[in-house]
C-alpha cells in the first residue's frame, strides 16, 4: 500500500514539473518570435520599440520597488491623521468638563444634618462662654481697662450669636456672589473652539505633543477645582466653628486662618474666570491666535492656572500648617512639664 503512495505521489510530482516546463517554453518561443518579427522591421521602428520596451520594464519596476514607501507613507498619514483628530476631540472634551467644575457646586442642603448637628453644639456652648465672660469681668473688676475688655468681649458674643444662627444662609450668599462673578465673567469668552486651530497648522507629531501636554496641564487644573469641590462643604460645617473661635481672643488667629481658607476656596473659580478670561486675548490675537502659537499659548495659560491654584492654596493653608506646628511644640512642652 505505501509503494502504491509512493508511485502515484512521484507521478502527480512528474506532471506538475512537465507542465511548468512546458508553459515556459512556450512562452519563450513566443517572446522568441516576437522579437524576430521585431528585428525584420524598419530600423526605427525596432529602435522605438526597444526604447517602449526598456522605459515599460523600468517604470514596473520602479513602481514595485516604491510601492513599499508608499504604503509606508500612507499608512503612517492615516495613522497621524487618526491620531490627531482623537487626541484633539479628547482634549476638547477634557477642557469641556474641565471647566464644568468651575461652575458647579455642591448643593448645600444635603449638608443641612450635620451642619445643624455642629450649630447645636455650639449653642450648648453659650452659657460656658457667659461664665468665661463673666468670671472675666468679676476678676477684673478693678481695673478699668480689664472691665472695658470684658464689655467688649460680651458684645462681641452678642454679635456672634446672631452671626452663627445665620451662618447658613452667609455661606450660601457667599457662593452666590462668586457664581455670579463667574458667570458673568465667563459669558463673555467661549471654550468651545480653543483646540480647532486652522488647516495650516498641520497634523505633525509635535502639534501632537503639545496637545497630549495641554490635556496633563488641563488634568491639574481639573484636580485643583475637584479639590475646592470637596471641601466645600467640609468648610460649610467648620464655618461656625471658625466663627467662635475668631471671636475668642486666644484661638483668634485660628480662626481668621480658617475663615481666610474658607474664602480663597469659595472665590477661587473666580479668580481662574478672571484669568481665563484675560488669557482668551491671547488666542484672539495676530500672533498667538493661529498655528502652533496658539497650541503653546493653550498650554501657557493652563499651565499657569494650575500654578495658580496651587498658590490659592498654599497661601491658604501654610499659616495654619505654622500654626499647628506651635500647637504640637506646646503640647510637647506641657507633656514635657508634667512628666
Amino acid at each position: 500500500m505505501k509503494i502504491t503512495y509512493i508511485l502515484l505521489i512521484s507521478l502527480l510530482l512528474g506532471v506538475g514539473l512537465f507542465t511548468t516546463y512546458g508553459f515556459f517554453t512556450n512562452h519563450n518561443t513566443q517572446y522568441l518570435a516576437k522579437g524576430d518579427s521585431g528585428s525584420t522591421g524598419s530600423t526605427g521602428n525596432s529602435g522605438n520599440s526597444g526604447s517602449n520596451s526598456g522605459t515599460d520594464n523600468t517604470g514596473v519596476i520602479s513602481a514595485i520597488t516604491d510601492l513599499p514607501a508608499k504604503i509606508g507613507t500612507s499608512v503612517v498619514n492615516s495613522a497621524k491623521n487618526s491620531i490627531y483628530e482623537d487626541v484633539q476631540n479628547s482634549s476638547q472634551e477634557m477642557l469641556t468638563k474641565t471647566f464644568a467644575f468651575v461652575f458647579q457646586t455642591p448643593d448645600l442642603k444635603s449638608f443641612c444634618v450635620p451642619f445643624t448637628s455642629i450649630m447645636n453644639l455650639i449653642t450648648g456652648l453659650y452659657g460656658l462662654f457667659l461664665l468665661l465672660i463673666g468670671v472675666y469681668f468679676v476678676l477684673g473688676s478693678m481695673d478699668v481697662e480689664d472691665r472695658i475688655r470684658a464689655k467688649k468681649y460680651f458684645r462681641n458674643f452678642i454679635i456672634v450669636m446672631a452671626v452663627l444662627s445665620l451662618s447658613f444662609y452667609f455661606y450660601q450668599l457667599l457662593l452666590g456672589i462668586n457664581n455670579y462673578i463667574t458667570g458673568y465673567v465667563s459669558q463673555n469668552f467661549v471654550v468651545n473652539n480653543i483646540f480647532s486651530f486652522p488647516p495650516n497648522i498641520g497634523n505633525s507629531f509635535l502639534v501632537i505633543f503639545l496637545l497630549i501636554f495641554s490635556m496633563l496641564m488641563m488634568l491639574f487644573v481639573g484636580l485643583s477645582l475637584l479639590i475646592r469641590y470637596l471641601l466645600i462643604p467640609f468648610l460649610l460645617l467648620v464655618f461656625p466653628i471658625a466663627i467662635v473661635l475668631f471671636v475668642l481672643p486666644f484661638t483668634r488667629e485660628f480662626g481668621k486662618t480658617i475663615l481666610k481658607v474658607t474664602l480663597i476656596t469659595i472665590f477661587m473659580t473666580s479668580i481662574d474666570a478672571l484669568f481665563l478670561y484675560a488669557s482668551s486675548f491671547l488666542f484672539s490675537g495676530d500672533t498667538l491666535g493661529s498655528g502652533i502659537m496658539k497650541v503653546i499659548a493653550v498650554i501657557a495659560s493652563f499651565a499657569l492656572l494650575s500654578f495658580l491654584n496651587l498658590f490659592l492654596y498654599f497661601w491658604a493653608f501654610l499659616p495654619s500648617f505654622e500654626q499647628a506646628k506651635e500647637v504640637i511644640q506646646a503640647s510637647a512642652f506641657v507633656g514635657e512639664f508634667l512628666a
